[in-house]
């Protein structure tokens, strides 16, 4: 297995540096590439052959999937983002703010998914600015009046790709809503992981509000850095320390540890329940609760995804009374 995975990221890394094809011609390459991903897995497990070329073909097997992955993937992306015909016209949409809304000296910015469009261009997520009064908050349904155009960005070294990140969050357009009496709130409620974060924000800036630092506490309870200011952002950049005073893999892992520690003493006070449980297991479960609803909190980026696998991955193998390998064969 270790090898099928290695494969894979030498896979996925060689993607990045290939030209996505058209739409048409990717998926006669994915049946090429998964016909050759198969007969490489068969053959490695032919008993007749050298454990080194068994290593080789693993690396295969796994290298085509990789490959296969990436390039599915980021032709899924391309494919939806803002055609050119669309670039700069005025579009009527319908949708959800799908983020916590970040608010500068002239703006509020957020990430929100079109439901419906006059323009055929619906079911995707784009980046929007705001000029206007009126508060956006997560979860809102609403309808703007935008422009928008394809996603690009400064291309100069040594600084950040924004147009490579706006691809990784999967953000096909970017725009501004315009200046319309069509904008209008649609329904300031919905049963959303955003709703439930953008209430909570609130509440935690309500009661924060006094405090020289409360933008550091809503960074840690909800991963949202907007109320720290840039000043004080540079400063934590600078002494190397800015990744601990925002939701990371670390803090889930932080938060995971205590609960198991904490739950692990506190049932043993309740006897009747380790009759049917060990406290071991039963601080297992309540850790995996943990850090997954932390990772929610969070808005479930990809370092709180990398941290919630691993401790549930462990976790369960503690439950199942299974020893984990570091790596397995």
């Amino acid at each position: 297995m270790r090898f099928a995975l290695i494969g894979y990221g030498l896979g996925t890394f060689a993607g990045a540096f290939v030209a996505t094809p058209a739409a048409t011609h990717l998926y006669a390459y994915l049946g090429q590439g998964l016909g050759l991903a198969l007969v490489l897995l068969l053959a490695s497990r032919w008993r007749r052959l050298l454990s080194t070329k068994r290593v080789f073909l693993l690396i295969g097997f796994g290298a085509t999937l990789g490959f296969l992955w990436h390039m599915s993937w980021a032709s899924a992306i391309l494919h939806r983002q803002l055609p050119e015909s669309l670039e700069g016209i005025n579009m009527l949409v319908t949708g959800v703010v799908i983020s916590l809304p970040q608010r500068n000296a002239i703006a509020q910015q957020f990430k929100f998914r079109i439901r419906q469009s006059d323009h055929q261009f619906s079911q995707r997520v784009i980046l929007l600015n705001y000029y206007g009064e009126a508060a956006i908050r997560g979860g809102e349904r609403w309808q703007f009046l935008v422009r928008l155009n394809q996603p690009h960005g400064f291309a100069n070294p040594a600084s950040f790709d924004y147009e490579a990140w706006l691809f990784q969050q999967a953000i096909t357009a970017k725009g501004y809503v315009r200046t319309s009496t069509d904008n209008q709130l649609l329904a300031a409620r919905s049963l959303s992981l955003t709703t439930l974060r953008s209430r909570l924000r609130g509440r935690v800036q309500a009661a924060v509000a006094d405090l020289a630092h409360g933008g550091i506490i809503l960074a840690l309870i909800l991963g949202d850095r907007s109320e720290i200011s840039q000043a004080s952002w540079q400063k934590l950049t600078d002494a190397g320390i800015n990744h601990l005073f925002v939701i990371s893999g670390l803090h889930i892992g932080l938060i995971a540890l205590a609960v198991f520690a904490l739950a692990d003493k506190l049932i043993r006070l309740l006897p009747a329940t380790l009759m049917r449980l060990p406290a071991q297991k039963f601080a297992a479960i309540l850790a995996i609760l943990a850090a997954v609803a932390y990772g929610l909190l969070a808005g479930f980026t990809l370092p709180t995804q990398r941290a919630m696998i691993m401790i549930v991955v462990f976790m369960l193998g503690y439950l199942a009374n299974r020893p984990l390998a570091i790596s397995i064969r």
